[in-house]
């Protein structure tokens, strides 16, 4: 249980809910799954539109199927974080914070994967 509970928190995987303390804590999994797909989105506009990286506020809301409140707790925590910028046109972009953010999860994600083949074959 330990060892999912740390996986999920590294790679935003969500595993199937459990009930107890793991299964109560869902909501902030959820969460974390949200804010990572918020900085993927942001960081893949930024890869691909260098000179126009902003999304708007409803753009990102639909990507992530959240409400306008849910919305609201993501994008203040990815902001005190440092992650995610507010831009002259008042869209939401990706920081150089929130790039460093992404590539180290996403190389702890692929760190974790190979460890978990490796497991696996053995």
């Amino acid at each position: 249980m330990e060892y999912d509970e740390i996986y999920s928190l590294q790679t935003g995987y969500i595993f199937s809910p459990v009930e107890g303390p793991v299964g109560e804590d869902k909501e902030a999994l959820t969460d974390a799954e949200s804010h990572s797909r918020i900085l993927l989105h942001l960081y893949r506009r930024r890869r691909e539109y260098p000179k126009e990286p902003g999304l708007g506020h409803h753009s990102l809301m639909e990507y992530i199927n959240c409400s306008d409140e849910n919305f609201d707790f993501h994008i203040w925590y990815l902001k005190e974080k440092g992650f995610v910028g507010v831009t002259e046109n008042g869209l939401f972009a990706i920081t150089i914070e929130g790039v460093d953010h992404v590539i180290s999860t996403s190389r702890t994600a692929a760190a974790e994967r190979l460890r978990l083949s490796q497991s696996l074959d053995s």
